[in-house]
């Protein structure tokens, strides 16, 4: 909306100036019109090329920095996402790079960290992708830092409810998947648990899916052991 308003008070104030140059010039008012139209017509088109452009400059930086989590180097993958966010403009694209930040501080186990980043967005109105990375992020790390009535009131949220998930259930089904085993494991279903986790372990097997499925075996592991030692 800001940014709206902007515009509109750019145009306003080129009108000003440009009625002022014209009545300074004596330019004819057809003649003036049709090229002020014109003018118009290609300083919108610029501004929305360069506004393209610059969020597609940002949009490759964040893609070619993900390779750096799937390499499991979310140190290198948070100090990129830092200085991103530092220089960034635009609402829109500093919430994108605070969720991406979010997930390098889990990577790092940083999870109040990456906690406060989420809780400081909630009165954000976060619209499709956006609202559901942040609704998982935000899940995942009310479990890892032990507030679980927190973490099961976000996990009973309906999936139906993100319209993001129904149209491209496949994008994000891995990340529902670990929110069902974390709830598993936090409800003492171990069994339940173990068989998700068998799962996911058999269905993605890139570096950083199977270092964290090899911690999460660990976790239930060592649950487990206390339970029955």
């Amino acid at each position: 909306m800001k940014r709206f308003i902007k515009i509109v008070l750019l145009g306003f104030c080129i009108g000003i100036i440009s009625v002022v140059i014209q009545n300074m010039l004596h330019i004819d008012s057809d003649v003036f019109l049709r090229y002020y139209w014109i003018a118009a017509v290609v300083i919108v088109l610029l501004i929305l090329v360069l506004n393209i452009g610059y969020n597609f400059f940002y949009f490759k930086k964040i893609k070619n920095a993900i390779k750096l989590l799937e390499m499991c180097k979310p140190q290198e993958y948070v100090e990129i996402m830092e200085q991103l966010l530092q220089k960034a403009k635009g609402k829109g694209l500093k919430n994108l790079l605070r969720l991406n930040l979010t997930a390098g501080y889990c990577d790092l186990k940083e999870y109040e960290k990456a906690l406060a980043v989420l809780e400081d967005m909630n009165h954000i109105p976060l619209k499709n992708d956006l609202a559901l990375v942040h609704h998982l992020n935000l899940c995942i790390c009310y479990f890892y830092t032990g507030q679980t009535e927190k973490a099961m009131a976000l996990y009973q949220k309906p999936k139906e409810s993100f319209s993001s998930y129904v149209k491209h259930p496949d994008a994000f089904r891995q990340h529902f998947l670990s929110l069902d085993i974390l709830a598993a494991i936090a409800e003492r279903d171990f069994e339940k648990a173990d068989k998700l986790l068998n799962q996911a372990e058999e269905t993605w097997h890139d570096l950083r899916s199977q270092k964290l499925y090899a911690e999460t075996r660990n976790t239930l592991y060592n649950m487990k052991k206390e339970i029955n030692p």
